[in-house]
């Protein structure tokens, strides 16, 4: 899935910071995440958060430019990807 997110009307919580990704996870399993920069002239440091029933259960913000990723086990359920 491509997303794209901006900072051009500020950074945290403004207007094109995130996209959201829905997830629903039918069985219970590890699952790896990965957020990369596909403009490779860019210079960005992308985070990825996850909720679950509204409440942010993981959070993979480290500082290597242009990529994120994690794995995590997930259990049956909804989830919702904010990047």
């Amino acid at each position: 899935v491509n997303l794209c997110s901006s900072n051009r009307f500020g950074n945290q919580n403004h207007l094109g910071n995130f996209q959201f990704v829905h997830l629903s996870i039918q069985n219970a399993g590890q699952f790896t995440i990965r957020a990369n920069t596909i403009n490779q002239n860019a210079q960005t440091n992308p985070d990825i958060y996850l909720y679950s029933a509204g409440s942010q259960i993981y959070l993979a913000g480290s500082t290597q430019l242009n990529t994120e990723s994690f794995s995590l086990f997930l259990l049956p359920g909804d989830y919702t990807l904010a990047v």
